[in-house]
């Protein structure tokens, strides 16, 4: 289940036709800047501060989930949610039927080449945004619901106006009994205690492109952790589980995330350059370049599990 409509190399279009039935929605908009063979989140992805932030959560949500479960992927992007599900197949001895949706055609090419599916493990990647839920689903997930619907660390990507849509459909696909799995790490707690350590560097590459001031409000907007909680409640949601966690990023993890247009461009959008905004790529290499300068730094993770009432 999977469309793409950027071009890629006729062997990947006959691969993804063999493997995977086709969907097709048309979006209204994108989030950002999709991802492409030069900027991408790829390798900070791989990373093990931010895979291991992400793992912590999947295996506190394990302990909620049957022996045999689906669960749907909202914002899956490079596919980070399905390969800790699929890695947890076995080491709980899982069977697991997973789909995973988002908008970004390169995003999913590249998450369906690292997550194959295995005997206890099936993944569908379908082109799509996630207030569309039920749309995209229609006829594929089972008429009850499902057991699961995550979120890992995207939440805050999603436009402000669409975040609370985007939880609401996913609580209403889930079953009686299921569970929402969310975090985030741009919340207003994310950098509160070092948040000059973090700006210091974006600052000094934004001002490799001329004179600049700061922007009125954030290139991504930092709701307070209560906000989402009230989200998931407004949803219809309980919360049965909250935490904020310490992440803490080495100095190449850094020089990664400056690698993803979503990132960069969200710094972008936290200035004002009096003399023309930089293109992305620009801004890329002097981000990677400045905090490539820089120590390790941490941020806090806001961490949720929500439960559909019986």
């Amino acid at each position: 289940m999977y469309r793409i409509e950027a071009p890629i190399q006729q062997a990947t279009d006959q691969a993804l036709a063999a493997s995977a039935e086709v969907a097709s929605f048309e979006a209204p908009k994108i989030y950002h800047a999709f991802q492409n063979q030069r900027m991408n989140f790829t390798a900070f992805s791989r990373g093990f501060s931010y895979r291991s932030e992400n793992a912590e959560l999947m295996f506190k949500a394990m302990s909620y989930l049957p022996d045999r479960f689906t669960g749907v992927d909202i914002g899956s992007g490079n596919g980070l949610g399905a390969q800790l599900v699929k890695g947890m197949t076995d080491i709980f001895l899982r069977r697991v039927i997973m789909w995973n949706i988002d908008p970004d055609p390169y995003a999913l090419r590249q998450a369906w080449k690292d997550t194959p599916n295995s005997r206890r493990f099936k993944a569908y990647w379908i082109e799509g945004f996630g207030q569309d839920v039920e749309s995209l689903l229609k006829g594929q997930m089972p008429e009850e619901g499902v057991d699961m619907v995550s979120m890992l660390d995207d939440v805050h990507e999603f436009p402000p106006d669409d975040q609370f849509p985007i939880i609401r459909a996913g609580a209403r696909i889930l079953k009686p009994g299921g569970i929402m799995v969310m975090n985030s790490q741009f919340t207003d707690i994310a950098t509160a205690e070092n948040r000059a350590e973090w700006s210091l560097p974006a600052a000094r590459a934004a001002m490799k492109f001329g004179k600049i001031t700061k922007a009125e409000q954030p290139g991504l907007l930092q709701r307070a952790p209560a906000e989402y909680t009230q989200m998931g409640e407004d949803a219809g949601l309980e919360q049965v589980y909250y935490m904020v966690a310490d992440v803490l990023y080495p100095t190449q993890a850094l020089v990664d995330i400056n690698r993803y247009p979503g990132y960069v461009e969200g710094v972008r959008r936290s200035f004002v350059f009096e003399k023309g905004q930089p293109s992305l790529e620009e801004l890329s290499r002097e981000l990677q370049l400045t905090y490539g300068r820089s120590k390790p730094l941490s941020r806090k993770s806001a961490r949720w599990i929500f439960i559909k009432p019986e």
